[in-house]
Protein backbone atom coordinates (compact mmCIF):
# COMPACT_ATOMS: atom_id res chain seq x y z
CA UNK A 1 0.00 0.00 0.00
CA UNK A 2 0.83 3.33 -1.02
CA UNK A 3 3.30 4.81 1.94
CA UNK A 4 3.99 1.77 3.75
CA UNK A 5 7.78 1.09 4.91
CA UNK A 6 9.88 -2.33 3.86
CA UNK A 7 8.92 -3.55 7.35
CA UNK A 8 5.56 -3.15 6.90
CA UNK A 9 5.54 -6.15 3.83
CA UNK A 10 4.77 -9.54 4.52
CA UNK A 11 7.69 -11.80 3.93
CA UNK A 12 5.78 -13.51 1.39
CA UNK A 13 5.24 -10.48 -0.60
CA UNK A 14 8.58 -9.30 -0.77
CA UNK A 15 9.45 -12.55 -1.99
CA UNK A 16 6.77 -12.17 -4.86
CA UNK A 17 8.15 -8.69 -5.28
CA UNK A 18 11.84 -10.14 -5.62
CA UNK A 19 10.72 -12.28 -8.18
CA UNK A 20 9.47 -9.62 -9.97
CA UNK A 21 12.41 -7.71 -9.71
CA UNK A 22 14.36 -10.52 -11.05
CA UNK A 23 11.96 -10.59 -13.94
CA UNK A 24 12.71 -6.92 -14.94
CA UNK A 25 16.55 -7.11 -14.78
CA UNK A 26 17.13 -5.55 -11.37
CA UNK A 27 20.69 -6.75 -10.35
CA UNK A 28 20.88 -5.00 -6.78
CA UNK A 29 18.78 -2.70 -4.26
CA UNK A 30 19.86 -0.51 -1.62
CA UNK A 31 18.46 1.73 0.65
CA UNK A 32 19.44 5.89 -1.41
CA UNK A 33 19.76 7.30 2.38
CA UNK A 34 21.05 5.13 5.45
CA UNK A 35 19.20 7.70 8.37
CA UNK A 36 15.93 5.74 9.82
CA UNK A 37 14.05 8.86 10.72
CA UNK A 38 14.63 10.59 7.63
CA UNK A 39 11.46 11.52 5.23
CA UNK A 40 13.30 9.31 2.19
CA UNK A 41 14.05 6.01 4.61
CA UNK A 42 11.88 4.60 1.88
CA UNK A 43 13.60 6.05 -0.86
CA UNK A 44 15.71 2.74 -2.86
CA UNK A 45 17.97 2.90 -5.52
CA UNK A 46 17.89 -0.23 -7.80
CA UNK A 47 21.11 -1.18 -10.39
CA UNK A 48 19.15 -3.00 -13.50
CA UNK A 49 20.56 -5.00 -15.94
CA UNK A 50 22.33 -2.98 -19.30
CA UNK A 51 20.51 -2.78 -22.56
CA UNK A 52 17.67 -3.29 -21.05
CA UNK A 53 14.27 -0.77 -22.26
CA UNK A 54 14.24 1.41 -19.19
CA UNK A 55 10.85 2.97 -19.74
CA UNK A 56 8.86 -0.59 -19.57
CA UNK A 57 11.01 -1.42 -16.78
CA UNK A 58 9.64 1.70 -14.75
CA UNK A 59 6.09 0.99 -16.28
CA UNK A 60 6.03 -2.52 -14.37
CA UNK A 61 7.61 -1.32 -11.89
CA UNK A 62 4.93 1.68 -11.03
CA UNK A 63 2.27 -1.19 -11.47
CA UNK A 64 3.42 -2.78 -7.85
CA UNK A 65 1.27 -1.17 -5.60
CA UNK A 66 4.11 -0.71 -2.79
CA UNK A 67 6.03 1.53 -4.79
CA UNK A 68 4.42 5.38 -5.09
CA UNK A 69 7.35 6.94 -7.65
CA UNK A 70 9.97 5.59 -9.96
CA UNK A 71 12.19 8.17 -11.51
CA UNK A 72 15.48 7.41 -13.41
CA UNK A 73 19.07 8.04 -11.93
CA UNK A 74 21.69 7.60 -14.07
CA UNK A 75 25.61 6.83 -13.57
CA UNK A 76 27.47 8.87 -15.22
CA UNK A 77 31.38 7.64 -15.38
CA UNK A 78 34.03 9.62 -16.81
CA UNK A 79 36.69 7.37 -18.97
Amino acid sequence: KMGMGPDEISKERKTEIGKVYKELGVISEKRAFEASNSAFKNYYLLNLKTKLKLEEVMLELKALPEIENVEKNYINRAN
